[in-house]
C-alpha cells in the first residue's frame, strides 16, 4: 500500500490497516494522547528518528508481524528497552 501523507498513514494505522515507520516529529500528538503505539528504532542508517507505529489496541497480525520482527532483529537492532516494548506490542 502506498499512502502520500503522514496524516493518512497514521489514520490507516489507527484504523488497523497495518503499521509504518514515521519520524518522531510527525507523531507528537499521538505520543501525547496515546492514540498509537510506537517504539524507537535505534542504529538505523536514517538521519531522522523514526518509530514503528501500530494500532494501540490490536495485536499485530498477518504480514505486519514479520515486518516488525525484521525491523526489530535484522535491520535496525532496536535498543533492548525498546525491543521489549516492540515484543509486547507483538504479543511475544
Amino acid at each position: 500500500m502506498e499512502i502520500e501523507t503522514s496524516e493518512a498513514v497514521k489514520k490507516a494505522v489507527a484504523e488497523g490497516l497495518g503499521c509504518s515507520i514515521a519520524p518522531l516529529c510527525s507523531i507528537q500528538l499521538e505520543k501525547q494522547t496515546g492514540a498509537l503505539s510506537y517504539t524507537r528504532i535505534s542504529g538505523s542508517p536514517m538521519k531522522r528518528e523514526f518509530r514503528a507505529i501500530t494500532h494501540k489496541d490490536r495485536n499485530v497480525l498477518g504480514p505486519v508481524e514479520p515486518f516488525l520482527k525484521l525491523l526489530q532483529e535484522d535491520i535496525f537492532h532496536v535498543h533492548s528497552s525498546r525491543k521489549r516494548a516492540l515484543a509486547k506490542s507483538l504479543g511475544t
